[in-house]
């Protein structure tokens, strides 16, 4: 897990760990892509992981959370689709963003 972590913070520093069905990854994903964010951010579907459940016990030891989306900048989470949300809204997630590329 620690390589793995290493090795998706090296390709990006905003990472989304999603699921393809849920609908609020969608939504987080959407709102992440109205950003201009080089290096793109690292999506992970966990649930086209054959280690899905590992990776969302480790999400929930390293982040207090274990629901999806779990969106991490620089291996911290922001929070989930509602967070981000209130982020964008309130002009904060720009910043986080621009502080992260």
């Amino acid at each position: 897990w620690t390589d793995s972590t290493r090795a998706t913070e090296n390709a990006s520093p905003v990472v989304i760990f999603s699921k393809t069905y849920c609908t609020f990854s969608k939504r987080a994903k959407a709102l992440i892509e109205q950003y201009d964010i080089t290096p793109k951010p690292l999506i992970i579907e966990v649930d086209l992981r054959d280690d899905g459940d590992i990776v969302k016990a480790e999400l929930g030891r390293l982040t207090g959370r274990s629901t999806f989306p779990n969106i991490l900048v620089h291996s911290k989470s922001i929070g989930g689709s509602d967070d981000l949300a209130a982020l964008h809204a309130s002009g904060a997630l720009k910043g986080i963003l621009v502080e992260a590329g």
